[in-house]
């Protein structure tokens, strides 16, 4: 019995330990791609940001907000944080984790659209971050927002070959500073399949915004809020988006910061700088990035500094 049971014990850690240098090495490969979500989440962890000015928000903020077109132009040094199919929550999670390993920037865009206000968390959060869990920082966030089973988080290498395919599934175009530039041209049918839109907010968001914007204030941190570029026939199908900008101004106004609206923007009556209602393209995203840049210069938001 007892020579059954030490060959038991032999048998599982010898697993164990193949287990633990299989994540070893998927953790470094995951660290190497140069796709979002992981090469964004690299320079975060690794402390890469290296910027003064930060683009925060959703997929939008990803596509459309270029920080090349955009230092070019201010003198600056900026990144894209944008997390795609994320709402508000974890936005500011990204942010909050990001100061964390990063120097503090000196400016915050914030990309604000009809999906942000909501507290939801979507089955991205689980990929995200499966290569940083031996970070006790990364761990403990899992842990807190309960998106993981146990096993993601204590059994070896699970994580990776139970998420594998779905993770890869986001990783696409290369990422700039954060950028993931999309060079795909607008098809009609993005804008025919997309349905009415209810622009709804919860109360919990919109303190966790405030809290946010607080914070924010108290560290010397300049926030601008922006509502980017939409396609302008995707924009009219959100049926009170007169409510929404108003929410959003009145947010602005609380808390004494900017608030631009690109609704009306020429940008956004021309369907060859958009590759479906609500992204712009690159083009569209190049165009936007001098624009922006411009505004923020000329009102004296960000002084350029050339």
């Amino acid at each position: 019995m007892k020579i059954f049971l030490r060959k038991i014990v032999l048998i599982g850690g010898s697993i164990w330990i193949m287990l633990i240098i299989a994540d070893i090495s998927a953790t470094k490969h995951y660290r190497q791609i140069e796709q979002y979500p992981f090469s964004t989440w690299t320079d975060i962890v690794e402390g890469k940001l290296d910027s003064d000015v930060w683009f925060l928000g959703s997929s939008r903020t990803l596509v459309q907000y270029n920080p090349i077109v955009f230092d070019s132009i201010m003198g600056t040094r900026s990144y894209t944080l944008g997390c795609d199919a994320q709402h508000i929550f974890l936005q500011l999670q990204c942010c909050d984790i990001a100061r964390q390993f990063n120097t503090k920037p000196q400016y915050i865009v914030l990309d604000l659209l009809w999906q942000s206000l909501d507290t939801s968390i979507s089955e991205l959060s689980r990929y995200i971050y499966m290569p940083y869990l031996y970070n006790r920082t990364i761990r403990n966030i899992v842990i807190e927002n309960g998106i993981s089973s146990p096993a993601y988080l204590y059994v070896p290498y699970y994580r990776f070959h139970s998420e594998r395919n779905n993770a890869l599934k986001y990783c696409k175009n290369k990422t700039i500073r954060g950028y993931e530039p999309k060079d795909d041209s607008w098809s009609p049918i993005d804008l025919d399949g997309l349905d009415n839109i209810n622009y709804h907010c919860e109360p919990e968001a919109i303190s966790l915004l405030d809290s946010f914007l607080n914070r924010c204030s108290n560290d010397s941190i300049k926030v601008i809020i922006i509502h980017s570029p939409f396609e302008r026939r995707g924009f009219e199908k959100i049926k009170n988006h007169d409510e929404m900008l108003n929410l959003f101004r009145s947010i602005a106004n609380r808390h004494g910061i900017p608030f631009l609206d690109y609704t009306n923007d020429p940008i956004c009556y021309d369907t060859l700088n958009f590759y479906n209602a609500m992204h712009l393209n690159s083009h569209g995203a190049d165009l936007f990035s001098a624009k922006l840049a411009h505004d923020l210069d000329s009102l004296g938001l960000i002084p350029a500094r050339k």
